[in-house]
């Protein structure tokens, strides 16, 4: 693995657009199958029992597959295929990559909510836009396209459990700039591999991350080909290149 990585999220921060009516797949799928105010019922409360991210993840959160394997029933590869084409994507998908390949960077996909089946359709409608994925959940279907389960890939660890444990498992030594949306990414300022975390603004965000050096909040609407750029101009700064 090339040293110089970038960490990025998926739900809302690839899949986002302002013109767009979802910006999480999971939110368009339950839309779909009818169970959207469950959801955000569910992960609201997650959020309410977490004062503060660095505290740690509460177990809750962790269990989302357990939820929604409740709720997927009667899913197939074709509704799933639906709900991603009304998602929106940021713009400078394939961009942000080429660019950050062109300057060394490593581009890893880090989510804890995406399975592999969003990634690949990404992948299929944009060309190749990272290195690594490594997604939370996995939904996995039977032979004619039904819904047969899904696995949690972190075996209940918090994300930024999970990838610090897989870089100390291969001995790697990394710097790395984490982009996300969530105030749970947070979690990512307790290691020292980490250079800068960029997040997508919110409450929730600024609130935690007030007055933190190694925090940039990014406008809502920035496009991840800008993301590249800050990355770079960041890179500058730190190594005065």
């Amino acid at each position: 693995m090339n040293p110089k990585v970038i960490l990025i999220d998926v739900d809302g921060t690839i899949t986002f657009s302002k013109n767009s009516k979802y910006h999480n797949i999971f939110h368009s799928l339950a839309s779909k199958m009818g169970f959207l105010d469950e959801l955000r019922e569910y992960f609201e409360s997650s959020i309410e029992s977490m004062m503060n991210p660095l505290d740690g993840v509460p177990p809750k959160y962790l269990r989302s597959h357990e939820f929604l394997n409740g709720m997927l029933e009667g899913l197939t590869k074709k509704l799933f295929e639906d709900a991603c084409e009304n998602v929106g994507i940021r713009e400078g998908l394939t961009d942000f990559y080429i660019n950050l390949k062109k300057r060394n960077f490593e581009v890893i996909i880090i989510s804890d909510s995406v399975e592999n089946f969003v990634v690949d359709y990404l992948t299929k409608k944009f060309g190749n836009f990272y290195d690594l994925a490594f997604v939370r959940l996995h939904i996995k279907f039977d032979e004619n396209g039904r819904y047969a389960g899904i696995v949690d890939n972190f075996r209940g660890l918090p994300k930024d459990e999970f990838i610090n444990d897989y870089i100390n498992q291969n001995n790697l030594n990394i710097s790395a700039y984490v982009v996300g949306d969530s105030f749970v990414d947070l979690r990512f300022l307790i290691y020292p591999w980490v250079q800068r975390l960029l997040i997508i603004n919110s409450p929730l965000v600024r609130y935690n991350a007030r007055n933190n050096p190694k925090v940039e909040i990014l406008n809502e609407n920035i496009s991840l080909m800008e993301i590249a750029n800050r990355i770079l101009e960041l890179e500058k700064e730190l190594y005065k290149i």
